[in-house]
């Protein structure tokens, strides 16, 4: 069986398939879409319905599902007559599909909605957490955040109240900090609730590889944990770093920098997605292409 993590998605005369690293299609584009490899199964679809191939191609969950999401600890929620359920890799309906929606598990736990209200459940479809919530999203750094009245908390595993929030909206924790905001305007809190980072900022996608990406004013750039610039504010648009490069707008086009702010790919790309396992895909004259970090053409659309 092929590695999974080198596979990568790749649209083709509108159908997708998978290359390995070095460009090599390894499963040819048949699928109406496909999501990217996880727990070594990637959810295709086929027909109008959705099932699960592995690393070779080969179907291993038929195509009947009218949705379905990623693998995760070994179960996937999939969506049938209307409903969410749990899978496990054998098909195994492990959670009867009863739900309006089911995220997938994270920290041991699936969000779910029924009755117009959130909860968690664990993986024996038991209720950890309670529907009781009016929105919430799933858990990262074992912690959630919930709404219930507009008011915005955090909660941990056991469902306690940790963080009570005085913002207009929360995000979720990355690298020990969340992008709160209030009056649209950004910073952060950590753990512990504390505002470590004032709200000053007009957008932020939170912290990733000690860095994050903030804008003030009408520029963007990069600040670290303690609130310093370290690459200055002065790129049109920019994403969060991925595998120690980010890609950065100047006027109409995207490049691609190093963490000392220098461009290792100049402004030349119409569109851009973060690196993944040594690879990005972005879009050049119209076209789909592949690029490992120094810029090299891995695969483009014919």
């Amino acid at each position: 069986m092929k590695n999974c993590t080198s596979l990568f998605r790749i649209k083709l005369n509108d159908k997708w398939g998978y290359i390995d690293n070095t460009g090599q299609v390894i499963i040819e584009p048949v699928f109406q879409y496909a999501w990217d490899f996880w727990d070594n199964l990637a959810a295709a679809k086929l027909n109008n319905k959705w099932g699960y191939i592995d690393c070779n191609g080969k179907t291993v969950i038929d195509y009947k599902y009218t949705q379905s999401w990623n693998f995760s600890d070994g179960f996937a929620p999939v969506k049938i007559k209307g409903k969410w359920g749990i899978i496990d890799h054998s098909d195994n309906m492990v959670i009867e599909p009863s739900f309006n929606f089911i995220d997938e598990f994270s920290n041991g736990m699936a969000l779910v909605n029924k009755n117009r209200k959130y909860g968690f459940l664990d993986k024996t479809g038991k209720y950890s957490i309670a529907l009781k919530y009016e929105n919430a999203f799933s858990f990262s750094e074992e912690l959630a955040r919930v709404n219930n009245d507009d008011k915005w908390k955090y909660i941990d595993n056991k469902g306690n109240e940790v963080i009570n929030c005085d913002f207009d909206c929360v995000f979720d924790f990355h690298e020990g900090l969340a992008q709160v905001m209030k009056n649209f305007k950004y910073g952060f809190i950590d753990k512990s609730g504390d505002l470590v980072i004032e709200l000053k900022y007009d957008s932020t996608d939170g912290f990733y590889e000690d860095m994050a990406n903030v804008k003030l004013g009408e520029k963007c750039g990069y600040i670290n944990k303690k609130d310093e610039f370290v690459i200055d504010p002065i790129f049109d648009e920019a994403l969060n770093f991925s595998e120690g490069r980010a890609f950065v707008k100047v006027k109409d086009e995207w490049g691609c920098i190093d963490k000392t702010g220098k461009f290792v790919l100049k402004p030349q790309f119409d569109d851009v997605n973060n690196f993944c396992n040594g690879a990005a895909m972005v879009i050049l004259d119209d076209k789909y292409v592949y690029i490992d970090r120094e810029g090299k053409r891995i695969w483009e659309e014919q």
